[in-house]
């Protein structure tokens, strides 16, 4: 039995955006940020302390200090610009040299912190996998899975005409 949509009579953009960091905030408003930099300091916090006697003098980790949410925020657009600007190592965009420097890079932020964030970005706390009810899959993202789907539902009202491209379904066909 197939389930029928109810559509609104026509499309519906609730809130219309200016610029591309407008619309990155719409979906990935203070509510989340907060949220996935509580669980980020929690799991570097962990870590850290869980590692405390292996962790060389001279290793990264103890430069580790807590991320806010503007901090955040810097990290993904420099995450969301690497997909723009194509280089072949992380270190190849915080280089300086002439030929192939991109500044944007390392005045916004040091390679070192972007590194510390990249290793410990963390969007659920690991502890609560064994109370945890859904996919086992999707357990490290699902915070993430579950504010956007309320985001795209409240943010767009999809109308009744709209077209869907072959490779978004499962066909194997001609």
């Amino acid at each position: 039995m197939s389930q029928k949509f109810v559509f609104s009579e026509r499309r519906e953009i609730i809130k219309q955006v200016e610029s591309v960091s407008e619309a990155f905030k719409l979906f990935f408003d203070q509510y989340i940020l907060t949220k996935i930099a509580e669980e980020t300091n929690r799991y570097a916090n962990d870590y850290i302390n869980s590692k405390q006697d292996n962790l060389t003098s001279r290793s990264r980790v103890h430069g580790w200090k807590n991320v806010d949410t503007d901090e955040l925020y810097t990290y993904f657009a420099l995450q969301i610009l690497m997909g723009v600007i194509q280089k072949p190592t992380i270190k190849s965009y915080f280089n300086k040299n002439p030929v192939i420097d991109t500044p944007i890079f390392y005045k916004t932020m040091r390679q070192d912190r972007f590194e510390l964030i990249n290793r410990f970005l963390h969007f659920v706390d690991n502890s609560q996998l064994q109370s945890y009810e859904g996919n086992k899959k999707l357990f490290k993202i699902n915070p993430i899975i579950k504010h956007l789907n309320e985001k795209y539902r409240t943010l767009y009202k999809m109308g009744e005409n709209i077209s869907l491209d072959e490779s978004l379904t499962l066909w194997s066909g001609r």
